[in-house]
């Protein structure tokens, strides 16, 4: 099983939260493997609980979403790095 990658808190990210990519749930060990993120925090004991999964492919279309309807905001170092981003796929 592939271990999970953390990603470390964003600037703007409560305390003790972190989001993971993972194999996803829901991947079948005869096919190839499906991705999530999975997003973790820490409960007042300093236990890790779970939100659920995102699947990976699906990101860009939420963060759209997000975007369009004002819940997501990005800083001018975001928007930029996003274009830079973007322009060298």
């Amino acid at each position: 099983m592939t271990p999970l990658r953390i990603v470390p808190p964003s600037p703007g990210a409560l305390p003790n939260e972190d989001i993971a990519f993972g194999i996803a749930s829901w991947s079948k060990p005869e096919r190839a493997p499906e991705y999530s993120v999975k997003y973790r925090w820490r409960d007042r004991n300093g236990r890790i609980c779970r939100g659920g999964e995102f699947p990976v492919h699906s990101i860009a279309r939420a963060a759209i979403l997000a975007l369009q309807s004002g819940q997501l905001q990005l800083s001018d170092q975001e928007r930029s790095e996003l274009r830079e981003f973007v322009e060298h796929q």
